[in-house]
């Protein structure tokens, strides 16, 4: 009867926030996410940003469940090896000394099982592209040699980057929403 009664709280954390292919994601799945984008991100968000984030956040976890579930599909194994060198790289990008990726997750109060949930489906997503699309793809020579002589044409004349920030709007009713976003 104890233990019945002090699982009641850890049981309010574990709602279903979405079922993808038999598979669960739970609040606690999506509100672990959330505290590494704002981690990762050094933001204060207000209430407002945090129910859009744990859309896009629910949105990210089911796209990376469907990629781990293709995975699963096509038979692409994740070794030990390519997680290292996918924390190896991480280190890099965030100027870590190698070896300290751990420890920086642990002293930042960061979730270590939802970081490695992201790596894990990054790496099978990529394994699965290079299978798929990279044995579709033929370069000729002959054009690299268009490419690199139009390159050598256009050398010292002035070049412009554009981008651009799309901002999706899922219900009419959002529209202001996003709006008021990019204001």
């Amino acid at each position: 009867f104890f233990l019945c009664i002090n699982s009641f709280p850890a049981q309010s954390e574990q709602k279903i926030a979405a079922v993808v292919n038999d598979e669960v994601i739970s609040t606690f799945d999506v509100k672990e996410r959330i505290k590494l984008v704002i981690a990762s991100s050094q933001i204060r968000p207000s209430k407002k940003f945090l129910n859009r984030l744990e859309q896009d956040v629910l949105r990210k976890l089911i796209d990376e469940q469907l990629q781990i579930q293709e995975a699963k599909r096509r038979n692409v194994t994740i070794t030990k090896r390519n997680i290292q060198n996918s924390v190896y790289n991480l280190e890099k990008q965030n100027q870590l000394k190698p070896g300290t990726f751990r420890q920086f997750i642990k002293t930042n109060k960061l979730p270590l099982r939802s970081i490695f949930e992201q790596i894990r489906a990054q790496i099978a997503w990529k394994k699965i592209v290079r299978r798929t699309l990279l044995p579709k793809i033929n370069v000729g020579k002959r054009e690299v040699e268009t490419i690199y002589e139009d390159l050598k044409k256009r050398k010292g004349q002035m070049e412009y980057r554009v981008s651009e920030i799309f901002l999706s709007v899922d219900q009419s009713n959002k529209e202001g929403d996003v709006e008021i976003t990019t204001q």
